[in-house]
C-alpha cells in the first residue's frame, strides 16, 4: 500500500514479520510451519524441503537483518543478512564449537490474498564471522 507516494511501514512491518516466522521455524526445524511462510512451489519452499529432507539435526540459530525493502505492487525485493549460529558440541563432549555465519542475500516476498510469502531467494556466499571453542578439552 502506498501512502502519500511512500511504501507504508505497515507493509515492511509485515515483511519482516514473515521473514522473522520463517527463521524461527527453520531455527527449531519446524519444516510444515516454515513452509507454510513460503508461496508454495516457490524457490523458497523448495529449499525448505531440501533442508527437511536432509535432516539436519545439528542445533542452529537463524537470525536476520534487513536493508532496503522496496516494495512494488504485489511484490517485495528485500537485501538481507542471514546469520547461522551453529553448535558443533559432540554428544557427550565437554566442551562446544560455535560456528558463525552470516550469508547476504535478496529475498523476494509476494503478496498473495493479503499475505506476504517468502518466493525467491538469491545467496551470494557465505561469510564465516567466527569458530570460538568454549570449555575445556
Amino acid at each position: 500500500m502506498k501512502i502519500w507516494g511512500r511504501t507504508s511501514e505497515t507493509e515492511k512491518t509485515q515483511i519482516k514479520d514473515k521473514i522473522a516466522q520463517y527463521c524461527a521455524a527453520i531455527s527449531v526445524r519446524d519444516w510444515d510451519l516454515a513452509k507454510s511462510y513460503c508461496y508454495p512451489e516457490s524457490l523458497v519452499y523448495s529449499v525448505t524441503e531440501q533442508r527437511e529432507a536432509l535432516g539436519i539435526s545439528i542445533p542452529q540459530s537463524v537470525t536476520f537483518n534487513t536493508g532496503s525493502i522496496n516494495i512494488k505492487k504485489d511484490e517485495a525485493t528485500v537485501a538481507v543478512n542471514f546469520r547461522i549460529q551453529t553448535n558443533l558440541q559432540e554428544e557427550g563432549e565437554e566442551y562446544s564449537s560455535i560456528k558463525d555465519c552470516v550469508m547476504p542475500a535478496i529475498l523476494i516476498l509476494i503478496k498473495s490474498e493479503g499475505e506476504w510469502y517468502l518466493y525467491y531467494l538469491q545467496i551470494f556466499g557465505v561469510q564465516s564471522v567466527y569458530e570460538e571453542n568454549r570449555g575445556d578439552r
